[in-house]
């Protein structure tokens, strides 16, 4: 990702993903799962996420052309049976390579 928040379209991209609460007891993820869309959220696509020391990372395809968005969904589920979706619209452009 560059200073304008853009990525190169058409090649594969990992994105660093953080999980935070506010427990005071210990409390583990034991679901996460990512989505992308290149249309806005009007389709949505699963994507492989790895973990390592607790911290996950989505592997995507940019699939998408110069000039177009990266819409990423997330929803996690933790120890507890917490559950979070977040969805971000846009979160970042494709550029040229």
């Amino acid at each position: 990702m560059n200073e304008h928040n853009q990525a190169p379209a058409g090649t594969a991209f990992a994105v660093p993903v953080w999980i935070e609460w506010q427990r005071p007891e210990p409390v583990h993820i034991v679901r996460l799962t990512i989505s992308v869309s290149y249309d806005d959220g009007a389709h949505w696509q699963p994507v492989s996420v790895t973990a390592r020391r607790g911290a996950w990372t989505a592997h995507l395809t940019h699939l998408g052309v110069a000039g177009g968005y990266v819409s990423l969904r997330a929803h996690a589920t933790d120890s507890l049976g917490n559950a979070v979706e977040q969805t971000v619209i846009r979160a970042y452009a494709l550029t040229r390579q």
